[in-house]
């Protein structure tokens, strides 16, 4: 305004929100009515102007002049420009003020206008992020579960025959570990490469978490299915293959044709450990079996503490003379309604988890309990064999904690016969040996179970410090009905070689009297099995065989 006037900004209470940078008055109001030049006439034609958003003209007298004023409504938030000159003669200073009220007012419009459309561009470049991140994968740029879900529903109206797959990676976790996560993420980026690759129009996939991916097909013949999802996993294998480890992935699938994700993830489960199998299809029964399983794993521990898992004894014979001269422990989980879970029901279950651990220990110090019982009540006590997991042999403290379990009780660790299974030993052979010398440097006795099961080797017998060779079941019964000799002659051979390594020999599976006979024509120990006695409470069992070795020198480290 040529350094004559100025222009506030109201707001709708008159309230001063910006303010001109020349004046014509030195104070600097924080609302135009807090000036004391305008008389009590011009106060309310001022706040009838603003409170009816209509324009007005006036003037006050200021240091002896008379200045114009004049209040323009910008339609916007109730706002109001004050415009205000000190040139004398109305009709000029109208005019420009005039002038000077459309520029302002033409300047804001475009400011605000400007402001919008950066506000719009700037909110639709967010939306469309955030959009991005709630219905992709951040890692592999695959649609995530979200919007897996969401498509899902019109997929299925208009695909009749459809199934839904879970694909998962075999030991993902270890390429993680072994290469590092953005080598993993190279495969995950593989997997979403391949499975694209593969789907037909309108299919969908998505990224769950870690390694777990979903797929729609429009498909229900499992033939089919398993021959397309056989396809995803060879062009993995394939690629991994020429990457920069050379690692070969490999890939498994649970498949529930014209079902959810839920049940292609059961089907999953189902095979988890078993990489022999590649694809997997839901059934009813599977998924019973999936529940079971839960239902043990949540039982479990409140179990162990409540002692639902019971000591059972099956007695260990003289071939020669039938005298009893051991048991082995077995467990049985017994149900607060009395009724039992049987070991195959639980312990593969519990070997996979690693509670094995702690049922072990639970039971050898049932044994512990046992022995010192039966020494208490002036019975000789007979060895107890019990089996170990092969997690405890991998622990550097286990000699020590037996020693000091054994100590407790005040009894001799020759009392206890450790047993490992078969397959155990093969897989950390310098580790289970050395455990093995420490334990029998300690006094306990170490037998190996199974034999025969899977593969065996003499080898393994000549450079493992074991006491006793527990003889496979299956091995022992094929061997007593026919196989023209073949089996018979193998047995023969092993338990001899046991004999000059000074291995005594047990054979598992004695049920008839020609078990027994065989065993003892290939000069076999001891026997184990129905024959002699089956598995039956410690309590029964010390009623049935213990009661007449009572009263007879006790075979403990603290005779009495």
């Amino acid at each position: 305004m040529s350094g004559h006037g100025y222009v506030h900004l109201l707001n709708k209470d008159g309230d001063v929100l910006v303010r001109s940078k020349n004046t014509i008055v030195k104070e600097e109001p924080l609302t135009v009515f807090d000036v004391p030049y305008l008389d009590d006439n011009t106060r309310k034609q001022v706040e009838k102007a603003i409170a009816s958003q209509e324009p007005v003209y006036g003037s006050f007298f200021y240091e002896g002049e008379q200045c114009h004023f004049y209040i323009y409504p910008t339609k916007i938030n109730g706002w109001n420009l004050f415009c205000a000159d000190r040139m004398w003669g109305s009709a000029a200073s109208f005019g420009r003020i005039i002038i000077m009220v459309g520029c302002v007012f033409f300047a804001l419009l475009i400011i605000m206008l400007a402001l919008m459309v950066y506000g719009y561009y700037r909110f639709r470049k967010n939306a469309d992020l955030l959009l991005h991140f709630a219905y992709f994968d951040t890692v592999t740029g695959a649609k995530n579960t979200r919007r897996f879900d969401r498509d899902f529903q019109a997929f299925t109206k208009k695909h009749k025959a459809y199934s839904v797959v879970a694909l998962n990676i075999h030991n993902f976790k270890g390429i993680n570990d072994l290469f590092g996560k953005y080598y993993g993420d190279k495969v995950l980026c593989y997997l979403k490469k391949a499975i694209e690759n593969h789907l037909n129009d309108e299919e969908l996939f998505c990224r769950d978490s870690s390694d777990l991916f979903y797929l729609l097909l429009g498909e229900d013949d499992q033939t089919i299915i398993k021959e397309r999802l056989e396809a995803i996993i060879g062009q993995v294998k394939q690629e991994s293959s020429h990457a920069e480890y050379s690692y070969e992935i490999s890939l498994y699938a649970g498949v529930a044709v014209e079902g959810d994700r839920e049940q292609a993830l059961v089907a999953l489960q189902g095979i988890r450990q078993k990489h022999h199998i590649d694809v997997a299809f839901y059934d009813e029964k599977l998924h019973e079996k999936i529940r079971e399983k839960g239902k043990i794993e949540t039982h479990m521990q409140p179990a162990l503490q409540s002692h639902e898992f019971k000591l059972f004894l099956q007695p260990k014979n003289d071939l020669k003379n039938d005298k009893i001269i051991g048991a082995e422990a077995l467990v049985r989980w017994q149900k607060p309604d009395g009724s039992y879970r049987y070991p195959n029901e639980f312990i593969p279950l519990f070997e996979e988890n690693g509670f094995c651990v702690n049922l072990d220990m639970y039971m050898l110090e049932r044994v512990c309990e046992q022995i010192r019982a039966w020494i208490d009540s002036g019975i000789e006590p007979i060895p107890i064999s019990v089996n170990q997991s092969k997690l405890l042999f991998a622990n550097g403290n286990y000699p020590e904690v037996l020693t000091q379990l054994v100590n407790r009780y005040q009894i001799s660790p020759s009392l206890i016969t450790l047993e490992i299974l078969e397959r155990t030993a093969v897989g950390d052979f310098e580790q289970i040996r050395s455990q093995i010398d420490v334990l029998r440097s300690k006094g306990f006795k170490v037998s190996m179970d199974d034999f025969g099961s899977g593969y065996s080797s003499l080898n393994m017998l000549y450079h493992l410090n074991i006491d006793e060779l527990k003889l496979d079941r299956g091995f022992v019964q094929k061997t007593s009905y026919g196989d023209n000799g073949r089996r018979l002659i193998i047995l023969e051979q092993i338990i001899s070689f046991a004999k000059k390594l000074g291995i005594s020999t047990v054979a598992e599976g004695i049920e008839t009297q020609t078990d027994k006979d065989t065993m003892m024509k290939l000069s076999c120990d001891y026997g184990q099995g129905y024959f002699y006695g089956h598995p039956i409470s410690a309590e029964e069992f010390s009623e049935r065989y213990m009661a007449v070795r009572a009263k007879k020198k006790c075979g403990s480290s603290d005779e009495k």
